[in-house]
C-alpha cells in the first residue's frame, strides 16, 4: 500500500493532452455495458473501478473490438473506429493487456522471444518481403527482456516455465515492440509479488510521462485509486462516476458502487 501512495506522488496530476479515445454511450450486444461514456487523453492514468461484473473491463474490451457494439460511438486519435477488428485498433496504435495471461495474454508454450514479438512481426523491424528477419527479432526482444529485468534471462525459454511476475514482464514487453498511443492494463499486478507490483506501476508511471494516454483496469481498490488521474466507478453496465484529482478517494469510490439513493 505505502509503495503505492510513494508511487502516486511521484506521478503528479499532469496537464492533459489531446484525447486519444472518445467514446460516446456505447451499449454492447450482451447488455454488460449500458450507454457508456468515456474518454482518455495523453499524458493521464485514467482508471476504472467497480464489483465484479459492473463492465469495467468490458467497456473497453468493446473499444478494443472484442465485444461486439450495438449502439453509440467511438473514436480513437479522431477518427470513428465503432466495430473495428482487434488488429485494426492494434494497427492504430491502441494496446490492450488483458487480465487473463494464460487464457488470452501469453501462448505459454512457445518462448519469451515468440510472445513479445508476436503482435509486430507483420511490421518493416521484423519483416523483409514476408520473411523473418530472426537477428533482428532476436535482438530487439531481448533488449526488452534485460529493460523489464526478466528472470533468468532466457528469452528461448517457454513463458510456461517463468513465475507469474516473470510472466506479467513477457506481457508488458508485447507493448514495446512498436507504436502505441493508448495502453490499456486490465488486472496488471494479479498474481505477481510485491517487487514487480513496484516495477510495473513505475513501468506504468514511465509511460504516461512520456505523453502515452494510460488506462488501468483494476479490482484492487488501493491500486486504481492511487494510480488515477481520473477514475471512472462502473456499475451495472453504466458509468456511476467520474473522479477527478483528490475527489478520488476509496471512500468515494466505494459510495459509487452501489445504487444511489433516490431523494
Amino acid at each position: 500500500m505505502s509503495s503505492i501512495k510513494s508511487f502516486r506522488r511521484l506521478i503528479p496530476f499532469p496537464i492533459p493532452g489531446e484525447k486519444i479515445l472518445s467514446v460516446d454511450n456505447i451499449t454492447t450486444v450482451d447488455g454488460r455495458v449500458k450507454d457508456a461514456s468515456i474518454f482518455a487523453r495523453r499524458g493521464e492514468i485514467v482508471g476504472f473501478a467497480g464489483l465484479v461484473g459492473a463492465g469495467k473491463s468490458k467497456t473497453i474490451r468493446a473499444c478494443f473490438g472484442l465485444e461486439e457494439i450495438s449502439s453509440g460511438c467511438v473514436s480513437f486519435d479522431g477518427e470513428e473506429v465503432t466495430g473495428f477488428s482487434t488488429r485494426e485498433m492494434l494497427d492504430r496504435g491502441f494496446f490492450y493487456l488483458p487480465p487473463d495471461r494464460r487464457g488470452e495474454g501469453l501462448a505459454m508454450i512457445r518462448s519469451c522471444r515468440e510472445n513479445i514479438s508476436l503482435p509486430s512481426l507483420h511490421l518493416p523491424e521484423f519483416q523483409n518481403y514476408e520473411i523473418l528477419r530472426r537477428r533482428a527479432e532476436i535482438e530487439k526482444t531481448f533488449d526488452l527482456a534485460s529493460k523489464l529485468q526478466l528472470q533468468p534471462l532466457n528469452i528461448e525459454r517457454e513463458v510456461d516455465h517463468f513465475s507469474g511476475g516473470n510472466q506479467q514482464k513477457v506481457m508488458l514487453a508485447k507493448c514495446l515492440t512498436r507504436d502505441v498511443n493508448l495502453y490499456v492494463f486490465d488486472e496488471p499486478t494479479v498474481g505477481v509479488d510485491v517487487g514487480t507490483r513496484v516495477e510495473i506501476y513505475k513501468f506504468i508511471g514511465k509511460l504516461c510521462e512520456n505523453g502515452a494516454a494510460v488506462i488501468v483496469i483494476s479490482s484492487d481498490l488501493p491500486e486504481v485509486v492511487n494510480l488515477s488521474h481520473r477514475l471512472y466507478v462502473l456499475h451495472r453496465g453504466r458509468v456511476q462516476a467520474e473522479l477527478i484529482g483528490e475527489e478520488i478517494t476509496q471512500e468515494n469510490v466505494l459510495h459509487s458502487f452501489f445504487d444511489k439513493e433516490v431523494a
